[in-house]
């Protein structure tokens, strides 16, 4: 267990992650990642281009400053999200391959299930994963909530730079903030 549950706060992320729609767009040539809100503002974006054991994967706001980061974790296949103001994980991430789809769990620091993220479309999945220039197909992720009702939907369009949407709709008695930085983690950490 990794201490207290995360709580419901709007700014538990040091920005406000309560909204209903996000914009992820993500550049081939400069390997980077940036996430807008619903009116254009960017709100995070990558600092480093990939994730590294060393470092993690760090998130900074449009002014610069850090906001979370996603940190390997006890095993091979799990991540933490720490926020910037704090040394403790608020999140774990656990990744779970299958050969045609992609699951991922995301909890709370007492490792109670917040959310599952699958990807939709196993064929598309295939082709994005084992055919040369299928990662130009984009992928998409259906977000349940624990007890298994659908809360969001992740979804792309195909090029060599990809934008995504991530559309929360009624996400019950799970926070809206863990759950958009759960599901933008995910995102990216796909890409790795």
């Amino acid at each position: 267990m990794l201490g207290r549950t995360v709580t419901g706060d709007a700014e538990f992320f040091g920005i406000d992650l309560t909204a209903d729609r996000y914009v992820v767009k993500k550049s081939v040539v400069r390997d980077r990642c940036q996430v807008y809100n619903e009116d254009g503002k960017l709100l995070l974006e990558t600092t480093n281009p990939t994730f590294r054991v060393e470092t993690g994967l760090i998130f900074v706001d449009g002014d610069g400053n850090e906001v979370f980061k996603i940190e390997s974790g006890n095993l091979p296949e799990d991540y933490f999200i720490t926020p910037a103001d704090r040394e403790r994980p608020a999140l774990i991430i656990e990744e779970d391959l299958e050969t045609f789809q992609r699951r991922w769990k995301i909890r709370d620091r007492n490792e109670r299930l917040l959310a599952v993220i699958e990807t939709r479309g196993k064929f598309v999945e295939f082709f994005r994963i084992y055919v040369p220039l299928g990662g130009v197909l984009p992928h998409s992720y259906a977000v349940e909530s624990a007890d298994g009702t659908e809360v969001a939907a992740f979804s792309g369009s195909p090029g060599i730079s990809r934008t995504y949407t991530l559309e929360i709709g009624n996400a019950g008695a799970l926070a809206r903030e863990v759950l958009a930085a759960g599901a933008l983690a995910v995102e990216i950490l796909d890409e790795q």
